[in-house]
């Protein structure tokens, strides 16, 4: 495969040393704080220190009260694990692998109930676990879920999830939630690396989803968000997943207030972004979308309010198809599209079918010279359905004209770094430097750049 250069300048995997807010504040300073510890060597009957650890996760945490830390050894551990109580604000219950891991669940010989995880943390707040490698569960990896009460303050940090058969991690009904360099690899046939299901205020961060889905259908997505309101996705990668890389939406009511920043979406089996079911204040930020096999962005079933600003969009399908006719009674609206970049689609660069409102392109160079395909235009393929892609009428790059928008748009080789390597950075000869407008980002130079990079 080749090297992925823009992975590894912004440093995904690793990158994050953030600690939880209140974990170490002066008042937890004050408070009684007792270490566990648990090992293969150890037993439950020991008192469970260092010198006499624990042999059970489980046993432990049944000890643990709020302002206690967990410390599992490396070794492999078969057993089902969940919370019985809650930490406090100044003092959460920690769950920390020594190694990151090291500390292996092990799920092949287990029979979680239906939908549970094998590290389970249900109706509990204030609570950290950190650094655990849960593999082969029959049901979830990890699952955080709210009842009558919202599970909330829940931290997931360094944690890994490998060949379950439902999604890796799983997230529902909850509150005040951070996943942080986290990754889901190989879920099972029909089900997401990360399910997000009606939570408010969750930060993901520096996660990747690879693998997951199997053979595809249902959710067989990197990362699923369905309902639930403010979310930050942020420097998270989705790579190799049967269908979607990051897909927001919901059944009844669409996920609302969520920013995508400088994410990347690449070689998945459908759409690099989806967007539907009514989302709306949707915002996508110096994402790349690379040679997915559908579109770089799928917008669709009344999605609204949303902002794809300075991304990055090369080899996919289509860079959009923009969908209205599925709900004609709640078309897709107020779509902004501004300092993108698209190259290289493989079939026709942009699709929109009507009915749809407020749908504007400006300030982007759209090009496809990476599969022979040149000018962009109007192309009539159907009642209300027109298509920017293949030179049949228009001359030199004026397929704006024909729309009547984008006049500041141009179509002109972007000059990235080294296209056959994924370098995306712009060279200094790019006509992307200083092409952009203000949409409220940094910026060096005269004016934004387009794409996801700013030169240099």
């Amino acid at each position: 495969m080749r090297t992925i250069h823009f992975i590894v300048r912004w440093g995904m995997v690793g990158m994050l040393g953030l600690l939880l807010v209140g974990c170490q504040t002066n008042k937890a300073s004050l408070l009684p704080e007792k270490y566990y510890y648990v090992s293969p060597r150890g037993d439950d009957a020991n008192p469970g220190n260092a010198q006499a650890p624990f042999r059970t996760i489980g046993h432990a945490l049944q000890k643990a009260l709020p302002g206690d830390t967990v410390w599992v050894e490396d070794g492999i551990y078969e057993e089902i694990i969940s919370f019985p109580r809650s930490g406090k604000p100044e003092a959460p219950i920690v769950l920390k692998s020594v190694t990151p891991e090291g500390a292996v669940v092990e799920g092949g010989n287990l029979n979680p109930a239906n939908w549970e995880g094998l590290i389970n943390i249900i109706c509990r707040h204030w609570i950290v676990v950190d650094g655990f490698l849960v593999r082969n569960s029959r049901q979830r990896g990890i699952w955080v879920k709210g009842g009558k009460a919202a599970s909330r303050h829940v931290v997931l940090r360094n944690c890994r999830t490998l060949n379950t058969v439902l999604s890796g991690f799983a997230v529902e009904f909850s509150s005040d939630i951070k996943l942080e360099n986290c990754q889901a690899s190989f879920a099972g046939e029909g089900y997401a690396g990360f399910y997000f299901y009606r939570n408010q205020d969750v930060v993901v961060q520096g996660c990747i989803a690879d693998h997951n889905g199997g053979g595809g259908g249902g959710l067989a997505q990197g990362f699923v968000f369905l309902e639930g309101a403010n979310y930050l996705v942020k420097d998270c990668i989705a790579r190799s997943n049967a269908r979607d890389g990051f897909d927001t939406g919901g059944e009844n009511e669409g996920t609302e207030n969520i920013r995508f920043e400088s994410c990347y979406s690449l070689e998945n089996g459908e759409d690099g972004f989806g967007l539907n079911s009514y989302a709306s204040q949707v915002r996508y930020v110096r994402c790349v979308s690379y040679r997915n096999a559908g579109n770089d962005f799928n917008i669709y079933e009344g999605a609204s309010r949303v902002e794809v600003f300075n991304c990055t969009m090369v080899g996919s399908e289509h860079y959009f198809w923009i969908d209205g006719s599925d709900n004609p009674n709640r078309p897709v609206s107020d779509v902004q599209v501004r300092n993108c970049i698209g190259y290289g689609a493989q079939n026709r660069g942009i699709i929109t079918v009507g009915p749809i409102s407020n749908v504007t392109f400006d300030y982007n160079c759209w090009t496809g010279n990476y599969s022979g395909y040149g000018e962009f235009c109007l192309w009539n393929m159907g009642e209300n359905e027109i298509a920017l892609g293949y030179s049949d009428i228009g001359v030199n790059g004026n397929w704006f004209r024909l729309l009547s928008q984008g006049e500041h748009s141009f179509s002109k080789d972007p000059g990235f770094v080294d296209v056959a390597n994924a370098n995306f950075r712009l060279r200094s000869d790019s006509p992307c430097i200083d092409a952009g407008v203000d949409v409220g980002l940094p910026y060096n130079g005269k004016a934004p750049d387009l794409g996801a990079f700013e030169y240099p």
